[in-house]
């Protein structure tokens, strides 16, 4: 990383957040195995999640091939859509920790 800083040039929110995203890609995604791993009500929701893809699973063996490619298309979507939401949420947190030890004088 640069010294902006330094310089008195700070860095845009823009590329802040590209910064945080390239440090989650290295650290974010086993930080959040290791706390999913450990939380009951994630565990709850992954295992309704599992039954629900088996049932479903079932279900698409009946569905024409076009019914299966529209019904395919959204999930896939859906996933993407909330993967990166996941991303901005865990960006969002960090951002806020920065905020909250520059308030509390800690950085």
């Amino acid at each position: 990383m640069s010294n902006h800083a330094e310089k008195g040039v700070y860095m845009s929110d823009l590329e802040f957040q590209n910064y945080l995203k390239q440090f989650f890609d290295i650290l974010g995604n086993k930080t959040v195995s290791d706390i999913a791993k450990s939380d009951i009500q994630y565990q709850m929701k992954n295992t309704a999640d599992d039954k629900a893809e088996r049932k479903y699973l079932e279900v698409r063996k009946s569905l024409t091939k076009k019914q299966k490619k529209v019904v395919d298309k959204f999930i896939e979507s859906r996933t993407a859509t909330d993967n990166e939401y996941s991303v901005i949420c865990y960006l969002a947190g960090m951002k806020d920790m920065i905020r909250i030890l520059t308030y509390l004088k800690m950085i």
